[in-house]
């Protein structure tokens, strides 16, 4: 599961609720991974031309931006990166525990916690 959490400033809370948005369209991953493919900064503006791009309804998509959901979803998940003691993005977390950001070693962390996880459970629920 991805969370949004918008830390880089305006640009990152705009394209944030923009993918937020996005869900009920059914386009939320689709999006996300161009927004990460395509180069440069992610921006309001890029987020509506690739949601135009895979077909989004873009008029509905800045209507849904404004509710009050998205800005509930957004706090949430600030909140919960501060009881995490998340420090940057990206972060991950495999069941109930983080995993370094190890750059090239990153697949091989996320693999060997996911066994871990399968193998050992969750010390908390998840």
């Amino acid at each position: 599961m991805l969370k949004e959490l918008p830390v880089l400033g305006r640009d990152s809370d705009a394209v944030a609720r923009v993918a937020l948005a996005s869900i009920p369209q059914g386009k939320y991953l689709e999006l996300h991974q161009r927004l990460f493919a395509e180069p440069g900064r992610a921006t309001k503006e890029k987020g509506l031309r690739i949601a135009a791009s895979l077909g989004l309804d873009t008029a509905k998509l800045q209507k849904d931006m404004q509710e009050p959901a998205i800005e509930g979803a957004i706090t949430a998940n600030k909140a919960l990166a501060d009881d995490l003691g998340v420090e940057g993005v990206p972060f991950y977390m495999v069941g109930d525990r983080a995993v370094p950001e190890d750059g090239d070693g990153l697949y091989d962390a996320l693999v060997a916690r996911v066994a871990d996880v399968r193998k050992s459970g969750c010390r908390i629920k998840c």
